[in-house]
């Protein structure tokens, strides 16, 4: 995540080294240890489409539900 308006050559060198961790043998094997699946390095478009996507999801389900903040 980071700030709307980052310039997209910031946000390609981010994406590019989150990618490149994630995808090492040593996350992996550390993911794996913990019962995690393994994850894939989503593009930063992806990834935007992937949260509007879930929010519009989990916003019906918190509406359905009435479910409030106190």
């Amino acid at each position: 995540m980071v700030p709307a308006g980052t310039p997209r050559p910031v946000v390609g060198k981010l994406h590019s080294g989150m990618a490149q961790a994630l995808t090492s043998p040593d996350v992996q094997k550390r993911f794996t240890s913990m019962g995690a699946a393994s994850m894939a390095a989503l593009s930063p478009d992806e990834t935007l489409s992937m949260m509007r996507s879930e929010s519009e999801r989990w916003g019906k389900v918190v509406r359905a539900a009435k479910i409030t903040s106190n």
